[in-house]
Order: C-alpha cells, then sequence, then structure tokens
C-alpha cells in the first residue's frame, strides 16, 4: 500500500503540469498557425521536450529518498517517452497551443488523458528504475 501511494503521488506531481502552466508567448491565432505546420514529429519531439523540463524540474523538488532511489534521467526519460507514446497525436498537438485557443472541455479532455495515462506508466517506471 505504501509504495501504490508513493506512485500515485509521483504521477499526480508529474501530470499536474499539463494544463496548468502554459507560457504565453505568442498570440493563440500566430500560435495556431506555427504548430498546425508542424510535423507529428516535431509534434512529439516538442512534446516531450517539455515534458522533461516539467518532470526534471519536480524530480529536484522530491525528497531526497526519492533522489537515492530513482535516477532523474532514466525515470524522466521513462516517463517522458512512454507518456507521449500512448498520447495521440491530436491531443499532443493541442497540448502545444497557448491556452487561450483551447477550451475548458479540452483543458479537461487533456488533463483526464494525461492523468490516466501517467497512473499507467509511472509504475512501469518505477519498477525499470
Amino acid at each position: 500500500m505504501k509504495k501504490f501511494k508513493f506512485i500515485m503521488l509521483i504521477s499526480l506531481i508529474f501530470m499536474s503540469s499539463a494544463c496548468d502552466k502554459k507560457v504565453e508567448t505568442l498570440d493563440a491565432k500566430t500560435a495556431e498557425k506555427i504548430y498546425n505546420s508542424l510535423s507529428n514529429e516535431q509534434i512529439i519531439q516538442g512534446s516531450k521536450s517539455i515534458y522533461i523540463m516539467s518532470c526534471r524540474k519536480m524530480y529536484q523538488a522530491m525528497p531526497i529518498e526519492v533522489k537515492n532511489r530513482f535516477s532523474e534521467d532514466k525515470l524522466c526519460h521513462c516517463y517522458t517517452d512512454k507518456l507521449v507514446n500512448k498520447l495521440d497525436i491530436s491531443t499532443l498537438r493541442l497540448m502545444l497551443l497557448p491556452k487561450e485557443s483551447l477550451t475548458q472541455p479540452q483543458m479537461t479532455d487533456i488533463h483526464r488523458k494525461v492523468t490516466t495515462i501517467s497512473q499507467q506508466v509511472m509504475p512501469e517506471c518505477l519498477n525499470y528504475n
């Protein structure tokens, strides 16, 4: 039970930044034009970069016991690869858009998908690591 709670905590920490922390640098229409011109591979790589940065930031805030037990590099790459590979490309595209471009139902759907998949992949990565 203790391991299950630990896994759930890490999953929630990693997926909490999916919809909440969008950096606003472009207006919504400009961003949509740029993102719509990107290939699926570019979207996947962009998504991985965002999740790797987010994972590393969250990892640094974790207790020393976690850091001693799990390698940041392996854990973050495993989590990011598995998460991004399980999300469909349309969701990944939406996730890269500024929040002004998304409706509340879209943000809710993204959050639900990321939460569900995070809860599946984090235990795999913790066992792999």
